[in-house]
């Protein structure tokens, strides 16, 4: 097996300068710094480690020893927000000033960063469309007059296109899928089908 060098640590407190100065051979013979030799420098809050390169020049190498956090610390993640990004804003278009936003609003790309933006002010710049009421030819309250009374769309509803006469224009409705419910549709109580008009639908 061929033959390895040794490596040797020492250890100092003195001041940079005056260890390079040392370690250049400076001082006493017994203190210059030979090759395969490592000498540890401690200092407050830091540590040095020096050694020799191929020029025999002294080379420090410096090594933080205080507030260090690991990169993607699991447990630090967890308590973070989305608006502690760099590239996130929960200030700019929020209401309600710092921290997250009221229920109801997203996050939107302006160019240069996320922006809070309320989801009906977004559509228009960001293709975001966040309710079918706002398509020209939908509308929820189509049905609001009696016998329905309809407002909005409810569970298990389907859109159903009719004369809206508030804007003179066939539009679709939402409203339950029921026989009484729909205009020109009728069940036939001896056969219990549905019967359309299919000029109407």
């Amino acid at each position: 097996m061929a033959k390895l060098d040794q490596v040797k640590l020492k250890t100092s407190l003195l001041a940079e300068e005056d260890l390079r100065s040392i370690l250049r051979g400076d001082g006493e013979a017994g203190d210059k710094l030979e090759a395969g030799e490592i000498v540890i420098r401690r200092d407050t809050g830091r540590v040095e480690i020096w050694a020799l390169d191929k020029q025999n020049e002294p080379q420090q190498i410096s090594v933080q020893v205080d507030g260090i956090v690991p990169p993607w610390d699991p447990g630090l993640i967890e308590q973070c927000s989305l608006g502690d990004l760099s590239d996130v804003s929960y200030t700019d278009g929020n209401p309600g000033g710092l921290g997250a936003p009221e229920a109801g609003y997203v996050l939107t790309w302006d160019g240069e960063k996320w922006v809070v933006r309320e989801q009906i002010a977004a559509q228009i710049s960001d293709g975001i469309i966040p309710s079918l009421n706002l398509i020209g030819d939908v509308n929820y309250s189509l049905y609001a007059g009696p016998p329905q009374n309809k407002y909005n769309p409810e569970q298990f509803d389907v859109l159903w296109w009719d004369y809206d006469y508030t804007q003179s224009k066939y539009v679709w409705g939402p409203i339950a899928f029921k026989p009484e419910n729909l205009q020109n549709v009728s069940l036939d109580a001896r056969t219990k089908r549905l019967i359309f008009q299919l000029r109407n639908i």
